[in-house]
């Protein structure tokens, strides 16, 4: 890295970059909820969970099984890079149908761009 840190430092640093990046993922979990919620009502969001920490938004619908198409995969449809550094992910399962699917990426993609 560099420049020697001092221990207390680097904690500090630490702690700081964990709060400012629960801080943003919570901005975008709102987001995503409130563009989302015309088509999944109950939709809401996490910063990690048991087994994730603040590089994951999870996200959470008690909607019964509608489709097959997962939920988290229209992620992987935006012009974001993701690899190795966030993750989108819905630990419990969220089920859309095709038609659905496509209207979500389509929000998304909308809000992507403001």
């Amino acid at each position: 890295m560099g420049k020697k840190i001092k221990m207390k430092e680097a904690f500090e640093k630490w702690k700081e970059a964990i709060f400012t990046a629960e801080n943003y993922a919570s901005i975008i979990g709102e987001r995503i909820c409130k563009a989302l919620r015309p088509i999944i009502p109950d939709l809401t969001y996490s910063v990690g969970w048991a087994e994730a920490g603040v590089e994951t938004l999870c996200f959470y619908s008690n909607r019964p099984t509608q489709g097959r198409q997962m939920f988290h995969d229209l992620f992987r449809e935006l012009p974001i890079d993701t690899e190795y550094t966030v993750y989108f992910d819905a630990p419990f399962g969220i089920y859309l149908t095709k038609k659905e699917l496509e209207k979500a990426k389509e929000i998304l993609l909308k809000l992507w761009e403001e």
